[in-house]
């Protein structure tokens, strides 16, 4: 692809900035220094994660005393999730 537009800067140190990383960023980029010497080169691969959310939360429910209740919570994350859940007493006011 093109590393063309906005998002991208070629730094004087010759390293390359990404503004506002996208998932469509992610991928190899092979960075090429060459002179008078001789040319060089070495590939890098970018990893984007996305942040973790709740896609399905979980909906509010009515059961009688003594039945099962089964409170659903999908998540999506880029890394394995922990999934907790904590109970919070409530009281009547």
């Amino acid at each position: 692809g093109s590393l063309d537009g906005e998002r991208y800067s070629l730094l004087k140190n010759g390293s390359l900035q990404i503004h506002k990383v996208e998932m469509e960023d992610m991928g190899q980029y092979k960075c090429l220094a060459n002179n008078s010497e001789g040319t060089a080169s070495l590939t890098t691969e970018l990893f984007i994660k996305d942040s973790t959310r709740i896609v399905e939360p979980p909906q509010d429910m009515k059961v009688k005393r003594g039945s099962m209740a089964e409170l659903e919570c999908q998540v999506e994350a880029g890394d394995p999730v922990d999934e907790r859940w904590d109970e919070y007493p409530l009281k009547r006011l």
